[in-house]
């Protein structure tokens, strides 16, 4: 699906320039933003969570802890790492970038999350989409045609924009002139 696609007719884009972002939402993945280091170190991958988001109150996510960052970050002066859950499937109306919070049970244990016990830790985080990438064009020019749309489903190979190529014909042209 096309995520994102800041792109109108006329545009100048230069290479490299991201120009659209494409996600599959069938799966979800959190990102914890604010996991502490004395905390972090007892996450384990495999470990189960459960998550609840800021816009679905009623709605419980459960997952698994997948990858434990090895790389610190700063949380208005706390030494954080980023902790993923993979999500299992669910019918909950989620969307990027929401706000959920987390409790992962260190211990491996799903019944002890429920039963809310002082080994839980407990983090804030953001749903990503499970699989994302951000396109940009390898040459630089004017968008010619925008050919798809934010929210359309996409498949892999298909035009999404399409650039104007006459001047890189006419320079083309122009240095087969002087060879």
């Amino acid at each position: 699906m096309v995520a994102d696609l800041p792109l109108a007719v006329g545009e100048v884009v230069a290479a490299g320039a991201p120009a659209a972002v494409v996600a599959d939402l069938s799966g979800w993945l959190i990102e914890t933003t604010d996991l502490r280091e004395a905390d972090a170190v007892r996450v384990t991958v495999g470990a189960p969570a459960v998550a609840r988001a800021d816009a679905l109150p009623g709605d419980q996510l459960t997952g698994a802890v997948t990858a434990v960052g090895g790389v610190a970050g700063d949380d208005q002066g706390d030494t954080v790492y980023p902790v993923t859950i993979r999500l299992d499937p669910t019918d909950a109306p989620l969307r990027w970038g929401m706000t959920v919070f987390t409790t992962i049970d260190p211990e491996g244990e799903a019944e002890a999350i429920a039963a809310a016990t002082p080994d839980e830790i407990v983090a804030e985080g953001i749903v990503l989409p499970a699989t994302a990438a951000e396109l940009a064009f390898a040459t630089g020019g004017v968008v010619a045609e925008v050919v798809a749309a934010e929210g359309q489903a996409v498949a892999a190979g298909e035009p999404l924009v399409r650039l104007d190529d006459s001047a890189v014909a006419a320079a083309l042209a122009l240095s087969l002139i002087h060879i």
